[in-house]
């Protein structure tokens, strides 16, 4: 048994950032501003997806933040002049407040981001894994993610 849900990697800031209206979002439009990245320990870093197109602009880069939670990333983008590379899993009730905006990024190539529970299907399941996984299918069918595909 899975519950899968691919999103479009984006861009989530302040609706008065000055990037907030720019509908063709690329990694390259928001280099000009500080830049804060969750970083996943040890795998599943956006990260890691978003390096290749940070290189050719080493050079002119802002710093990028990385702190190992996501709530740390929507504060920053919340009270700061920061933009954050993320899913929008984690800021979803921020964007849908209307207290942050989320533009997917257009940069050709980049891969979509892929949030997956898997249970074992096959022998016994326990109870407590089970009703947690029923509850976790639930929550993430009903949650209204931009940028999903």
């Amino acid at each position: 048994m899975a519950v899968r849900r691919e999103v479009r990697i984006g861009v989530v800031m302040r609706p008065d950032h000055p990037l907030a209206s720019d509908p063709g979002m690329t990694i390259a439009a928001c280099l000009p501003y500080p830049v804060a990245v969750a970083v996943a320990k040890p795998e599943g870093s956006i990260r890691k997806v978003i390096e290749p197109f940070l290189q050719p602009s080493a050079l002119l880069r802002p710093p990028v933040v990385e702190v190992d939670a996501i709530p740390i990333v929507v504060d920053l983008v919340q009270i700061g002049h920061h933009v954050s590379v993320m899913t929008p899993i984690g800021a979803q009730n921020e964007i849908q407040s209307g207290n942050l905006v989320f533009r997917p990024l257009k940069d050709p190539s980049l891969p979509t981001n892929r949030f997956a529970l898997v249970v074992r299907a096959a022998g016994h399941q326990y109870f407590a894994p089970t009703v947690f996984y029923e509850n976790a299918k639930q929550h993430f069918e009903a949650i209204n993610l931009p940028g999903a595909v």
